[in-house]
């Protein structure tokens, strides 16, 4: 077994041992997540009741990035996994792969963004300009994330490419550490790790993702699996509805205070830090945009990292929000 299926079937034995008996009679779905704001829908439905007003007993277990999630999800160990619009997601599909993007996890609405550029705090005044980028080790979480999409757009833009920097590959969750220690010089970074190494003095926001030309852009997905959908569809149904009432939820500012202890008792991070973080965008009726998407597929390309080009019907499936939005209405 690898050490992604121990990890997470010691996770779920954890959670399964202590089920209530209420619990046990509610059907069980398995649920991949990572300890990031985007993520806040998964732990809102679980606190609010959201699962539990749709019969579910949903058990989270913690992955250090996304693509530790696809393993448990073919296998069918897991239901639920999410990440970004990545180079892997279109090879998948182009295999045979029938995962589906059916939701919404991260959307770059104008003011909303968790998605930052961390330049070292001893390098501020050495790094001002995009051209200062050269020669720089970068730290990125994975080759084949939205990260690179992002550095890649800001390169062209200062006309280098990827051959005029040193990238570093590591967790989100390590980066702050990485700044302190000078194991690099800027972080691309998401919240609430971008607000912590900030305020823990390692570094200086050098920019936002939510503003130009990054706005309106899709980051981050829900995925469905394959055999989730074929053999579970009512399920997969009700998960939904619970997760675009929290997204719902999310969206309601009047609740920030909640969502910052929610935030906190899931992923450690005090609520002072995520009420001064920055919220991702979610849309409320967790809707995608399937035009970013199918774009970000061609940057894939450009790069030779996708073997094949899909169609938006191979990895998307739109109906579980739809069916969300027609039991609960339309968002407000």
């Amino acid at each position: 077994m690898s050490l992604t299926r121990t990890l997470t079937a010691i996770a779920l034995l954890g959670l399964a041992l202590t089920a209530s008996p209420a619990a046990a009679q509610r059907a069980t779905i398995n649920v991949g997540y990572i300890p990031l704001i985007s993520y806040a829908p998964f732990f809102i439905a679980l606190e609010k009741g959201y699962y539990r007003e749709q019969d579910l007993e949903v058990n989270l277990a913690r992955f250090g990035h996304a693509g530790q999630m696809m393993g448990p999800m073919t296998s069918g160990e897991m239901h639920v996994g999410s990440g970004g619009i990545a180079a892997g997601l279109f090879n998948a599909a182009a295999e045979g792969l029938r995962h589906k993007v059916v939701a919404d996890k991260g959307y770059m609405f104008r003011g909303y963004g968790f998605n930052f550029v961390v330049v070292r705090k001893d390098l501020a005044d050495a790094i001002k300009d995009l051209r200062d980028f050269k020669g720089r080790t970068i730290g990125m979480n994975a080759p084949g994330s939205p990260v690179r999409f992002y550095l890649n757009t800001m390169l062209k833009r200062a006309g280098l490419t990827e051959k005029d920097i040193r990238p570093l590959y590591l967790d989100f969750a390590k980066m702050p550490v990485a700044l302190k220690e000078k194991g690099i010089d800027l972080a691309v970074i998401v919240d609430p790790h971008g607000t912590r190494a900030v305020q823990a003095g390692y570094g200086t926001i050098f920019r936002n993702t939510n503003q130009e030309p990054f706005i309106n852009q899709q980051v981050a997905v829900i995925y469905y699996a394959e055999s989730f959908m074929k053999q579970k569809p009512d399920l997969a149904r009700k998960f939904m509805v619970a997760y675009v009432k929290a997204c719902r939820y999310y969206n309601d500012q009047r609740n920030l205070p909640e969502l910052a202890k929610i935030m906190a008792k899931h992923t450690g991070v005090p609520e002072a830090s995520v009420l001064q973080g920055t919220l991702s965008g979610i849309h409320p009726e967790g809707r995608v945009d399937v035009e970013s998407i199918m774009a970000q597929q061609e940057f894939w390309a450009s790069l030779g990292e996708i073997k094949k080009k899909v169609r938006a019907e191979d990895i998307i499936d739109m109906s579980y929000v739809e069916y969300a939005t027609k039991v609960l209405g339309p968002a407000r």
